[in-house]
């Protein structure tokens, strides 16, 4: 999602921190598109643990949305390639618009997951 490219969505990777609530000490020397949360060893600070702890957390969840909305999206008969850059676009869309109004991303709650499928929907109307 930091790779603006991918999504079309101009997104700074300090907005993507900010959105997903991976902030704290630490958090700033994080690179996302390069970052191993699991290579933080068992020598490591608490803080240290606490923001490897955020960034997998985050990182699943954006994957586990990503993927559920584009085989729905396939599902209803929409192109595979299609569906992802239309699901990767709505989570990357959403992200910005918390980021913007300073609200953190949350992607357990029914009612942010809603907006994403709505905007998957949306985005999947054109194509279909």
């Amino acid at each position: 999602m930091v790779n603006s490219e991918k999504s079309g969505i101009p997104l700074t990777e300090a907005e993507v921190k900010e959105a997903l609530g991976i902030t704290g000490t630490g958090s700033e020397d994080i690179d996302l598109l390069t970052y191993n949360p699991f290579e933080v060893g068992s020598s490591a600070t608490s803080e240290q643990k606490q923001l490897a702890a955020s960034v997998e957390v985050a990182s699943q969840q954006v994957s586990a949305v990503v993927g559920t909305l584009t085989a729905a999206a396939k599902a209803s008969g929409i192109a595979e390639p299609d569906a992802f850059a239309e699901s990767l676009k709505a989570v990357s869309t959403f992200v910005k618009e918390q980021s913007d109004a300073s609200v953190t991303v949350d992607l357990t709650n029914s009612t942010q997951l809603t907006a994403v499928a709505d905007k998957v929907s949306t985005g999947t109307l054109s194509i279909g």
